[in-house]
C-alpha cells in the first residue's frame, strides 16, 4: 500500500484499498446472514494482478527502469477492473 501510495498515487491506492474493504465487508455481511460464497475466477485474477503489479513496481524501484512504472500502473488498474467484475458476478448469484 505504501509503495502504491508513494509511486502510483492516492487515487489508485484508494481504489485498490476501497475495493478490498468493500469486498471484505460484503463477505462478512453475507456470512452473518448464512450466505457463504467461494471466490470466483474474476477475484482470483484480480488478486494475481495485484501481486504482479506490486512485483513490477518493485522491479521499477530497484532497477530504476521507467517502463516498468507504466506496466505496473496498467496492471493495478486492470486489477481494479477485475475486482469490480468479481463483485458484479457475486451480486448476480445472490
Amino acid at each position: 500500500l505504501i509503495l502504491v501510495l508513494q509511486k502510483l498515487g492516492v487515487l489508485l491506492a484508494g481504489f485498490v484499498v476501497g475495493l478490498e474493504l468493500f469486498s471484505v465487508l460484503a463477505g462478512l455481511y453475507f456470512k452473518s446472514r448464512g450466505i457463504v460464497r467461494a471466490a470466483n475466477w474474476w477475484g482470483k485474477i484480480k488478486m494475481n494482478l495485484q501481486v504482479a503489479g506490486v512485483a513490477v513496481l518493485l522491479i521499477h524501484i530497484i532497477g530504476n527502469i521507467s517502463v516498468f512504472y507504466e506496466i505496473s500502473f496498467g496492471i493495478l488498474v486492470s486489477s481494479v477492473v477485475f475486482g469490480v467484475i468479481s463483485l458484479i458476478a457475486h451480486a448476480r448469484t445472490l
